[in-house]
């Protein structure tokens, strides 16, 4: 059906035959016009100066040889073709082909000992040669021809000429040659004035106009800037193959190279999940006599683009790919430089253009040549270079395909490519036994690599005490160590035994007022000591806590509690007013601690329930409405038992209390630190906000562990590295929340910190923590996006394909948990619950889940897992979870708004934000501000969009979706705000603004606009006081930011001089300062996963 080396002997219809003859009528003449192909290497060449890429060596064993009289051969041979005399210099800022008179060619001998295959010659495109011919000596008059030349004079089929020629002039038999390179130019700028031509331009530009994806293999290493060419190569010889694809094919009625073509877009495909996929496939493109006796570079590159959408079977892929095939070779025949120009394609300097990958099969036979009466086979040498990412070529012999894949070795290392291999010859068999399977299914994996992803990596048992309950643990502490110190909150502490006390009393307290197992209690607290003996409280009762953020909006939070069904709800004093309208029991701890303390301070006797909930945490959902997640007792008490297994920290070990109640890290510091005797370190809301100073607070108290989310550790290093504090004692810092970024400041701390160790976890809200990788000791050696390691005890991790199958090493999947770790479900959804946990095949152990998260990961070879990103469009945004359809439904309420589209963008490194883009008309759009204040009433503070982009519709593609490749970046202008634009004025004012500009990524920002109304967040608010405190060399009280949220304000406290006006300011602060505050100091970090 196709071949990929034509030539006039095997081609009985060719493109050529519609085409201008070649005839020779050009004269000779010293400077003439470069071939399309030519123009592109000589401006390559230029560009990437020092590659050698552009040129290829071969070996070809001549045996006995004069060698005087093979060197007289040498010279008529490039006497009689001008292309090997050609020079290629700059004349007026444009190339010419320059042909030379012919002159004496070097071919010196050199001993086989002496030579190194690695040395390569360089060429020179404006003076010459541009090939280089030597004799290796081994053994008595035995020699090989070296032939080294450059792509721009030479390509591989010229080679085949070269020793016919070199042959018959060995014989003095030589033909003679009337159709030169010149005359093939001329032609080929005939060919492309033809009708013929256009016509098939117009195909190739239907074909291939349409945007094309760059090949989306997995990487192991990242794309360089610019595209490098270094190569390695893999071989596997499929012994076994040949004779049941040749049947197959037959049966099919196609050529063998079709079957093994499709082999390998499956293989491509299943690596990465894409089902438009465009290869490059060679062609010799010699279909008569003339071109077959030319030396030069004739051969051209052919583009196939295989379409592998929908449930499609491999014989029905087959079936695409011969129909294909049948239009490609229809109409080729025109220069690949032509149809760039035509295509346009996206230009990147770091891959190939049109396609990345190419496709190769010949006959073994194809390339022995004669040379004396003897057969030779040809021999290219590795010259440690490619042109793609990756290319397969496929050598058939009678027994045997040898398959060798060349790559780059700058993106690949050699197990992927070995890998692959195996992957492929596992495809084609499974093609070829079972053509009418889905591809999606067509086995991948062998034995060993399955049990291997499946078992091995997954061998995670421990046997915990789970029967002893968190409370009851406690207890226990309690009881043996009472006076140790249980919690630090500023200058007040509580022993494990004052606290064991109060909590008893609470619970009893509850236990009178009807609360009990199964039963859930909302805690409504700022940080505080009553927080803590709450959170115990309820969990010696049998019932779960569920934390009600006092700063969530009030629409928010009161579908929370009535959705929780809430049985009563801890709060204080403050916060009474807020709450009263539910008719829940409700209790102020603070205030009604007199009537909670006349309860008994003894333990209660509640049983235990192997399955009771400890606490259910509310995240984002796609429906618009938050949905609850009930945690019970067995995974929490694995996940505790597998950090006090492998946790090595000093006795009575302290750690900072960082997370907001809401999320589920906080569990994991406080009960991980309580049933190891350790001392809770608890922080008010306002140190826990300014995270530059949080480095005096770890010195301060001596913490020895502290949990943080990624986006905090990259704040807390900025103002550790900018200090001269100590933290000695430090010596385990968790990172979890978000993908974990190391910046130069986060290694530069801990190359101080020699002492402590930085760990980064894994594990969503329905799992809690599942996977941990521990840094290497050496800071220099850490990449700069860490794996997230491996799974902890008695968790297993699955990283599968559409159709469920595992995926091999290296190839993304979605990540699916298994295990005791799981989470009971949703609450109250029981829908959502049987769709996202779902029975695992896998397990040896009958009725076992396994949560479906929804992140994309792969494993890497070491068996670490690598986080990619969401399957769908669910985001992290400062470490909290957000559904876009959460955003998208508040906003679509708005009556200005007809449609909304939410996306996250990243505004830099690890700086990713949300956007919105609104269907709006453009004679009556909402402002910025507007959108704002009314997101504020419905949405916490860091679920509101950075930016807005007003659209009179929003684009849509061919399925009716929104086009997100469509949608426009955010402008970089200052948004239209309800102010006018008024310039900062004054040294300060200019210094703010230019801080503003550079975070919140735009070109102006006046000196009345409001900070939060430009897109800024409690996030960026710490960076701006971080570096004013730096910039003016002396404290300032962070709330101030956020009382003053306008440059020309902030600059005027900041410029005041008089200390008891500015005390007074800040004991006066709004409302609505006080509220964006508290916003804040609960909202930024995050700590949810």
């Amino acid at each position: 059906m196709v071949t990929l080396r034509r030539n006039a002997n095997n081609s009985h219809h060719s493109p050529a035959d519609a085409l201008p003859p070649m005839i020779s009528t050009t004269s000779v003449r010293a400077d003439g016009p470069l071939s399309l192909a030519q123009q592109r290497l000589w401006f390559l060449e230029r560009f990437e100066r020092d590659a050698q890429v552009h040129q290829s060596t071969w070996q070809i064993h001549l045996g006995h040889l004069d060698v005087d009289r093979f060197r007289a051969a040498l010279e008529t041979v490039v006497a009689r073709h001008e292309i090997l005399r050609t020079t290629f210099p700059e004349v007026d800022g444009q190339p010419v082909a320059r042909i030379h008179p012919p002159r004496a060619v070097e071919c010196p001998v050199i001993e086989a000992g002496s030579h190194n295959p690695a040395e390569r010659p360089h060429f020179n495109l404006s003076t010459g040669p541009l090939f280089m011919a030597r004799l290796l000596a081994s053994g008595e008059n035995d020699y090989t021809l070296l032939w080294d030349a450059h792509h721009i004079i030479f390509d591989r089929e010229s080679i085949l000429v070269l020793i016919h020629h070199l042959d018959g002039a060995y014989r003095e038999e030589f033909p003679e040659v009337t159709f030169r390179f010149a005359d093939f130019v001329q032609h080929e700028q005939e060919l492309l004035q033809s009708p013929e031509a256009e016509t098939r331009l117009a195909f190739w530009k239907d074909k291939l106009a349409a945007p094309q994806a760059t090949l989306q293999l997995p990487l192991e290493r990242p794309r360089p800037a610019v595209q490098t060419f270094v190569s390695g190569e893999r071989q596997l010889e499929m012994r076994h193959a040949v004779e049941p694809v040749e049947a197959f094919a037959r049966e099919r009625g196609v050529s063998p190279v079709v079957v093994l073509l499709t082999a390998y877009l499956v293989l491509l495909h299943r690596h990465t999940h894409q089902t438009d996929l465009t290869i490059g496939l060679p062609n010799a493109n010699r279909y008569d006599r003339e071109t077959m006796n030319l030396i030069g570079p004739i051969d051209i590159a052919e583009a196939f683009r295989a379409d592998l959408s929908g449930e499609i079977t491999a014989a029905q892929l087959l079936d695409r790919v011969v129909a294909g095939l049948g239009a490609v070779q229809e109409q080729s025949g025109l220069p690949f430089e032509r149809i760039l120009e035509a295509v346009q394609p996206e230009r990147n300097l770091s891959y190939h253009p049109l396609f990345q990958t190419s496709f190769e099969v010949y006959q073994r036979s194809d390339w022995w040549i004669d040379f004396q009466d003897a057969r030779n086979c040809l021999f290219t040498p590795k010259h440690g270079t490619v042109a793609q990412d990756l290319s397969l070529l496929i050598q058939v012999e009678p027994e045997r395909f040898e398959c060798t894949l060349h790559y780059n070795s700058d993106l690949f290392t050699p197990a992927v490519i070995e890998r692959m291999l195996e992957h492929y010859q596992q495809l084609l068999a499974g093609m070829v036994n079972s053509p009418d399977s889905s591809i999606a299914t067509l086995p991948m994996l062998n034995v060993l690599e399955r049990e291997q992803l499946l078992t091995e990596w997954n061998a995670t048992d421990f046997k915990h005490d789970t029967s002893t309950f968190l409370h009851r643990r406690f207890e226990l502490w309690a009881q043996g160590a009472p006076d140790e110190t249980a919690v630090i909150f500023g200058e007040e502490s509580l022993t494990y035994d004052a606290l064991n006390r109060r909590a008893n009393q609470l619970a009893h307290h509850l236990r009178a007022a009807g609360v009990g197992p199964e039963m859930r209690v909302g805690i409504s607290m700022h940080r505080s000591f009553e927080m803590l003996v709450a959170v115990l409280g309820v969990l010696k009762t049998g019932a779960g806590y569920v934390p009600l953020d006092p700063a969530v909006p009030a629409e928010r939070l009161h579908y929370m509690i009535e959705d929780a069904q809430l049985a009563s709800i801890l709060t204080q004093e403050r916060f009474v007013e807020t709450l009263t309208p539910h008719g829940i029991l409700l209790l102020a701890v603070d205030t009604d601690w007199g009537k909670i303390a006349t309860q008994p301070e003894t333990n209660l006797d509640a049983p235990d329930f192997k399955d009771s909930p400890v606490y259910i945490t509310y995240t984002s959902g796609s429906t618009g409405k938050p949905k609850g997640i009930l945690m019970t007792q067995r995974p929490l008490l694995n996940l505790l038992g597998w950090m006090l297994r492998t946790t090595k920290l000093p006795p009575l070990a302290r750690t900072l209390q960082f997370a907001s109640l809401s999320f589920d890290v906080s569990f994991q510091d406080i009960f991980s630190t309580w049933l190891s005797g350790g001392t809770l370190v608890l922080i008010t809301e306002a140190q826990r906000q300014d995270l530059a100073g949080l480095a005096g607070l770890l010195d301060r108290y001596g913490v020895h562990r502290l949990f943080l989310p990624a986006v905090a550790l990259q704040q807390l290093a900025e103002g550790f590295c900018n200090s001269n504090l100590a933290c000695a004692n430090l010596r385990k810092v968790i990172s979890g929340s978000e993908q974990l970024l190391i910046t130069d400041s986060v290694r530069q701390m801990f190359t101080r910190l020699k002492e402590c160790r930085l760990h980064n976890e894994y594990g969503p809200s329905e799992a809690h923590v599942v996977t941990e990788l521990k840094m290497p000791d050496d800071p220099a050696t850490w990449v700069v996006r860490p794996a997230v390691g491996k799974p902890i005890d008695n968790t297993q991790m699955y990283i599968l394909d559409r159709t469920g199958q595992p995926v091999p090493i290296g190839v993304i999947g979605e990540l699916h948990i298994g295990g005791v770790c799981l989470a009971r479900g949703y609450l109250g959804r029981e829908e959502l619950t049987a769709e996202k946990f779902i029975h695992n095949p896998f397990s040896m152990q009958c009725n076992m889940r396994m949560y479906r998260t929804g992140d994309q990961a792969r494993w890497l070879a070491n068996g670490d897992i690598e986080f990619v990103g969401r399957v769908d469009h669910q985001i992290k945004i400062r470490g909290y979870r957000v559904e876009p359809n959460d955003v998208e439904a508040a906003l679509e309420k708005h009556e200005q708004v007809r449609e909304a589209f939410v996306m996250a963008r990243e505004f830099g490194p690890g700086d990713k934000r949300l956007v919105a883009y609104l269907g709006t008309d453009p004679a009556n759009a909402p402002g910025v501000s507007e959108l704002r204040a009314f997101l504020a009433t419905k949405l916490p503070e860091y679920m509101i969009p950075s930016a807005f982009v007003l659209l009179e519709k929003l684009p849509l593609n061919a399925n009716g979706k929104v086009d997100r490749k469509a949608l426009p970046a955010p402008d970089s202008a200052r948004p239209e705000l309800a102010t006018a634009f008024i310039a900062p004025q004054g040294a300060l004012e200019e210094f703010i603004g230019t801080q503003w500009r550079d975070l919140l990524r735009l070109n102006r920002v006046g000196s009345r606009d409001n900070f939060f109304d430009l897109g800024g967040n409690s996030v960026m608010i710490v960076q701006i006081h971080h570096r004013l405190k730096q910039h003016l060399h002396r404290d300032i009280p962070l709330i101030a930011l956020f009382q003053y949220p306008t440059i020309d304000t902030l600059a005027q406290f900041l410029g005041a001089q008089d200390t008891r006006a500015t005390a007074q300011q800040q004991g006066v602060l709004d409302r609505a300062a006080r509220q964006r505050a508290a916003f804040a100091q609960r909202r930024a970090p995050a700590t949810h996963r």
